[in-house]
C-alpha cells in the first residue's frame, strides 16, 4: 500500500465530508490491494427521505495507486433502515431448506425480491427468524405489500453521479442538497468555453428530466441575475440575524444548500421555522417544523409589508386609470 496515496485520499474524503468511519473503511480496503472496491454511507436529510453515496475506489493498472473519480448520490423515498436491522430475502430452496440472503440496502434488497422467479419473501429485522414481512410473492407474482412499505417499495430512489477532478467537486453536504432538488452556491464554478471562474446558484434542472443519463444544471450568476442572499434574509424578522455571528454561519448554511431553523414572530409568538434560498424567485420559502409550507409574508417586517402594500394600490390605481382612458376612447 502507498502510504502518500493513502494520505491523499484521507484527505480528498475529509475535504469532501465523508465520515471517519468511512475514511478507516477505505485504508483497510487498500491493505488488502484488492484492484477495486465500493464504499457506502447513508445520511438521514428529511422526514420524507435519505441519501446514500456509493463511492467506487480503482487502482491504476500502471501503479500501486487508487483513484476516487467520481461517486454516486442517491435519494429514497422513506425512512432509513434502523440500527441494527437488516433485509432479508428468501431465495429458492436447497436441499429441502428455505435459503435466505442478509441485504443492508433497502433498494438492493427490493431489486434483489423482484429478481426471484418463484415463492419469496422480503422481510426486515434484528435476524431473519424475528424479521416482519414487507413483501411476498407467489410463483413470481407480487401478492403482498405491507401498507406502510409500499410507497417506498413502488418508488425508485433519484440517482445522479458527481464527478471529481483530483479529489474536487461538489461535497457530501453539496451533493446531498442538489439530488433533493435544492439550490446551492459555488464561487468557484467554471466557465469551459473562457477559462474562466465565476459565482453562481445552482440546482440540478430535474424538470426536464435527464439527458444522456445525467442532470443537467440551471445555473444563476451573481451578482448578474440580481438575487442577494443577505438583502433577502433582512426583509424578514429572523431574530438569527441580530449577531453577525449568527447571520455568518445562518447564510454559509442556507449556500449548501441546506434548510435552515430559525427563530421567527406569529401572532405575537416566537416560533422555529425551515427556511430555504430559492434563487430562481429571488425569495426564501418557510416551512413549519413539520415540514407544511408557510407563507412568508407573515414573516416581514412591518416596512416591508407597507412597501408591499403600497406598490400594490399603486399598480391597482394604474389598472383602475388604463380602463377609465380605454372607456373613454
Amino acid at each position: 500500500m502507498n502510504l502518500n496515496n493513502l494520505e491523499n485520499l484521507k484527505e480528498e474524503l475529509r475535504k469532501l465530508g465523508f465520515s471517519e468511519m468511512l475514511v478507516s473503511d477505505m485504508e483497510e480496503k487498500m491493505k488488502t490491494g484488492v484492484p477495486e472496491f465500493k464504499l457506502k454511507e447513508g445520511i438521514h436529510i428529511t422526514e420524507k427521505g435519505y441519501v446514500t453515496f456509493d463511492l467506487p475506489f480503482k487502482q491504476s493498472s500502471q501503479s500501486d495507486y487508487y483513484f476516487l473519480n467520481k461517486y454516486d448520490i442517491s435519494f429514497h423515498k422513506g425512512q432509513p433502515l434502523e440500527e441494527g436491522k437488516s433485509f432479508f430475502v428468501t431465495l429458492p430452496e436447497k436441499d429441502g431448506k428455505q435459503q435466505f440472503k442478509k441485504v443492508g440496502d433497502r433498494a438492493d434488497a427490493i431489486a434483489l425480491f423482484k429478481e426471484q422467479e418463484v415463492n419469496s419473501k422480503l422481510s426486515v429485522g434484528e435476524t431473519f427468524q424475528k424479521s416482519g414481512l414487507l413483501a411476498s410473492m407467489e410463483k413470481g407474482k407480487i401478492n403482498f405489500i405491507d401498507r406502510t412499505f409500499a410507497t417506498a417499495f413502488r418508488t425508485p430512489p433519484i440517482t445522479e453521479t458527481i464527478r471529481l477532478d483530483r479529489g474536487k467537486g461538489f461535497t457530501k453536504e453539496q451533493s446531498a442538497n442538489l439530488i433533493q432538488g435544492r439550490t446551492i452556491y459555488r464561487d468557484d464554478m467554471l466557465d469551459a468555453s473562457r477559462g474562466e471562474t465565476y459565482k453562481a446558484w445552482i440546482k440540478f434542472d430535474m424538470e426536464s428530466g435527464k439527458k444522456n443519463g445525467h442532470y443537467q444544471f440551471s445555473a444563476w450568476r451573481d451578482p448578474n441575475y440580481g438575487f442577494d442572499l443577505g438583502k433577502k434574509l433582512d426583509e424578514f424578522n429572523i431574530k438569527e440575524l441580530e449577531k453577525p455571528e449568527n447571520r455568518k454561519e445562518l447564510e454559509d448554511s442556507l449556500k449548501q444548500g441546506n434548510r435552515v431553523l430559525v427563530t421567527v414572530e406569529k401572532e405575537g409568538k416566537a416560533i422555529k421555522v425551515f427556511i430555504e434560498p430559492v434563487p430562481r424567485f429571488y425569495n426564501l420559502n418557510f416551512f413549519s417544523e413539520s415540514g407544511m409550507y408557510e407563507k412568508r409574508e407573515q414573516f416581514l417586517k412591518e416596512s416591508v409589508n407597507l412597501k408591499a402594500d403600497l406598490t400594490a394600490k399603486n399598480l391597482s390605481k394604474n389598472k383602475e386609470q388604463d380602463k377609465a382612458m380605454s372607456i373613454g376612447r
